[in-house]
Formats: structure tokens, sequence, C-alpha cells
């Protein structure tokens, strides 16, 4: 079974209690909100104290932030609201369907503004591609 974490850490700097909620749970995927924290020191709590296995997949995005056991297969950027506010990322699963994962830390009523004012769409290769 996949399971995921999310955290809202509102901008703090919290890499060593991120490890620590980490190793307790042993999560497959991490979402950070608004996270305080740079991913080359989150990657280094997370793989000090959970012997290693979690990546930082590349994104475009800013206020989302994704780490993924390695275990999972890969993590895609699918859509990226360019202020980075709202992401969309496809799972691919070794032996599983795929799961999209959208993340969207906004009010809802600048939801649909964000969206049609500023969207990067891209394809199933990452090419953008918006129509």
């Amino acid at each position: 079974m996949l399971t995921f974490l999310f955290w809202n850490l509102n901008k703090k700097r919290l890499a060593d209690p991120l490890a620590r909620l980490a190793l307790q749970h042993l999560p497959d995927v991490i979402v950070l909100a608004e996270s305080g924290i740079d991913p080359a020191d989150a990657i280094t709590a997370l793989n000090s104290t959970t012997n290693g296995g979690y990546g930082f997949p590349l994104s475009d995005g800013t206020k989302i932030q994704v780490y993924a056991r390695k275990t999972v297969g890969s993590v895609v950027e699918q859509f990226i609201d360019p202020p980075g506010g709202i992401t969309v990322r496809r799972l691919d699963l070794p032996a599983h369907p795929n799961i999209l994962l959208a993340a969207i830390p906004t009010q809802p009523n600048e939801l649909e503004s964000r969206i049609a004012g500023n969207a990067q769409c891209r394809d199933r290769t990452g090419d953008s591609k918006c129509g």
C-alpha cells in the first residue's frame, strides 16, 4: 500500500522534525506546502534517519515540495501555476496504475483566476503543451 504524508510548514524550517516523522511513519511520498526547508537539507535529514531512499524530483514550482522514495517509481510534473502554488504530479508506479497527485495551497476564490490566468500545461513527457 502506498502511503503519503502531507504537512503545511508555514515557511518554518523543520527538517529534523520532518525526518523524525518520516522515520516513525515511513511514508512513500511526502508533500510539503509552504516549506522553509531547502530541498537539499530535507533530503539530507530524511536520508540520514531513514537509511536513504528519498529523492526530490525537479520542479518549476516553489510552494509545494514532493519527496518520494525511489521505490515509488518516477514523479513527473504535469501542471504548475507559475507562482508555484498549484502543482499536479504523476506518480508512475511499478506494477500499479499511475496516480495523479494535486496540491493546491490557495484560497478557493483565487483558484479559478490563477488557473485561467497563468497556467503552464505539460504532456506525458513533461513538454509544455497548452491549448
